[in-house]
C-alpha cells in the first residue's frame, strides 16, 4: 500500500525505497537450508507469518514439516533487519 500511494503521488524515491525493502524481505526464501520447493517457499512464508503473529502456527500439510531451529532464526533475522519484528 505504501508503494502504491507513493506511486500515485509521483514519489519515485519512496517507490524505489519500498521496492528495495520488499526485496530484502523476500530473502526469507533463501536464508534457509535443508528445505526446498514447497517446504522452502510456503514454509518460509508461514514461518514468517507465525513469527509476526499473523498465523497461529507454522504447521505445514503432512508430510511436510514446519521449519525449526536455525531456519526459524534465519527468517526471524530477516524480519528483524527489516523492521517487521
Amino acid at each position: 500500500m505504501r508503494q502504491w500511494k507513493a506511486a500515485q503521488a509521483g514519489d519515485w524515491a519512496t517507490v524505489k525505497a519500498e521496492q528495495d525493502r520488499l526485496n530484502e524481505i523476500s530473502h526469507i526464501w533463501d536464508v534457509t537450508s535443508g528445505v526446498q520447493g514447497y517446504a522452502g517457499g510456503v514454509g518460509a512464508f508461514k514461518t514468517a507469518m507465525n513469527l509476526m503473529g499473523i498465523f497461529d502456527s507454522p504447521t505445514m500439510p503432512r508430510p511436510v514439516k514446519a521449519m525449526t531451529g536455525e531456519n526459524v532464526e534465519a527468517i526471524r533475522k530477516v524480519l528483524q533487519d527489516n523492521g517487521l519484528l
